[in-house]
C-alpha cells in the first residue's frame, strides 16, 4: 500500500510532521487472528413464531450480543414485531 498525505502549501509547514508521523506508524501486520479473519456471510431464517424481534432471535438460538446488528441489517427495532413465517436476515461466518 501507498498512503498519500494531502494539504494545501499554506498549511504544508504545520501538517508535514503530523502526517509523516502517522504514516510512518504503520507496522507490519503479524497477528494471524487479524490475518486470517473469515468473512461473514448472510442467511436467511425464517420466523418460527409471533412476537417481538428480540423473542424470536432468542429463541432461534442467536447469541444476544448480536441482535442489534440483526435489528439493523433487518431494518427493524428490537421491539418491533415480527409475524410467524417472516424472513429475517442474520450474519453466520463459514
Amino acid at each position: 500500500y501507498r498512503a498519500l498525505g494531502v494539504t494545501t502549501p499554506s498549511a504544508n509547514a504545520s501538517y508535514a510532521k503530523p502526517i509523516e508521523t502517522t504514516i510512518s506508524g504503520f507496522r507490519r501486520m503479524t497477528d494471524p487472528d487479524r490475518i486470517n479473519v473469515k468473512p461473514e456471510r448472510i442467511s436467511v431464517f425464517t420466523a418460527q413464531n409471533s412476537a417481538d424481534l428480540t423473542s424470536v432471535l432468542k429463541a432461534s438460538g442467536l447469541t444476544q450480543e448480536r441482535f442489534e446488528e440483526v435489528a439493523l441489517i433487518n431494518g427493524m427495532t428490537l421491539d418491533d414485531q415480527v409475524e410467524k413465517g417472516m424472513k429475517l436476515k442474520t450474519l453466520v461466518r463459514e
